[in-house]
This record gives structure tokens, C-alpha cells and sequence, in this order.
């Protein structure tokens, strides 16, 4: 959080570096993901139809004023910005669909689990994916791709290859060894 902060007062945000990811406000969207799953562990739960409709209504107007407002700040404003009027309604959003009651077994399509399997692999690989492919279209291709169809195709099509990858080789033998060490832990017997 002391990162975070000092980011309002260390003008960085345009340095396209770590330091620029550290003083974010990019990881208070994950913070809002790591509140939703505590507070849902608990009793709270906000589960009605007219409250996500109007979550998502809060959205759609955060980003369309984000949409107009942003070209006109300077620095790291509009990224606080956005996540100010777009990500804490999106928070919202997720934590009023996680509230309803998910207790009864659900039949997912094989894609939905594939995808759900892979969505932190995903998360992890997408924006490298967009910058490199945008560099190089711009650099070897001359092609500037703010709105072309085929940069969205190329780069959903890279990131999900690069994320199935990610999460069979790096992700999925993460988490058996991390199980693995867990019940070593948890089997070893205490000494008194």
C-alpha cells in the first residue's frame, strides 16, 4: 500500500518500466480480487438482480466519462482514474455474481473449464502479448493497430496458446509441487 501511494507523488508513470508497474494502481484491481474472496469467506453476500444492474450501469457510465476525461490528464491520473470509475464497479460486479449461491454442483462446458483453467496463465500472458505484437506490426509490418481486426484475431490467438502453454509446463507442475511440499509439512510429525 506505501507503493502504491507514493505513486501519487513520484511522477514515473511515464517510464514504460517496472518501476511505472510498481507505482500502478493496476495492483489495487488485484487487491479488490483478494477483498471479494476474504469477504465471501465470511456472511457477506449483496446477491440481487437490481444491485448487479446497476453495478454494470456504473461501469458502462465510469467508462464511458473515463473514455472522454483520460485524453485530457497528465501522468498516472488517468490510470487512478480508471481504476476509480471502472474498476471498483467491476469489483462490484464480481463480487455480487460470487455472491449468489453457488452450493449446487454446476455442469460447465469442457470450454469454460479449459478457459477457467488457463484464465491466470492468461491474465499473466496477454499484455506482453498485446505490446509485442503491436510493436511488431508497427516496426516490420508498418501497420498501425489501433482497430484492426486482425490484431485482435492474432493476439487472442497468441495469448491463448502462450497461456495453455504456461499452465502446462509452469502453472499445473507449480501447483502439484506446492501440494507435494504442503503435505510433506503437514505429515511430518511434530517434536516435543
Amino acid at each position: 500500500m506505501i507503493v502504491l501511494a507514493s505513486g501519487l507523488f513520484l511522477p514515473l508513470f511515464n517510464e514504460p518500466s517496472i518501476v511505472h508497474l510498481a507505482l500502478a494502481p493496476l495492483p489495487l484491481e488485484f487487491l479488490m480480487g483478494a477483498w471479494i474472496a476474504i469477504a465471501l469467506q465470511g456472511a457477506s453476500r449483496f446477491n440481487n438482480l437490481p444491485s448487479l444492474l446497476g453495478a454494470g450501469a456504473l461501469m458502462l457510465i465510469g467508462a464511458a466519462y473515463f473514455n472522454l476525461a483520460s485524453h485530457n490528464l497528465q501522468g498516472g491520473a488517468a490510470e487512478w482514474l480508471r481504476v476509480a470509475l471502472v474498476g471498483l464497479p467491476a469489483a462490484a460486479i464480481v463480487f455480487i455474481l460470487a455472491s449468489f449461491d453457488v452450493t449446487r454442483s454446476v455442469a460447465l462446458s469442457p470450454i469454460f473449464r479449459w478457459a477457467g483453467d488457463r484464465s491466470y496463465s492468461l491474465y499473466l500472458v496477454h499484455w506482453p502479448v498485446v505490446v509485442g505484437t503491436s510493436w511488431i506490426a508497427r516496426q516490420y509490418l508498418g501497420v498501425n493497430v489501433s482497430s484492426a481486426a486482425a490484431f485482435i484475431v492474432v493476439g487472442l490467438g497468441v495469448s491463448l496458446g502462450l497461456s495453455a502453454l504456461m499452465y502446462r509446463y509452469i502453472e499445473r507442475p507449480s501447483h502439484q509441487l506446492a501440494k507435494a511440499v504442503s503435505q510433506r509439512i503437514h505429515a511430518r510429525p511434530t517434536g516435543n
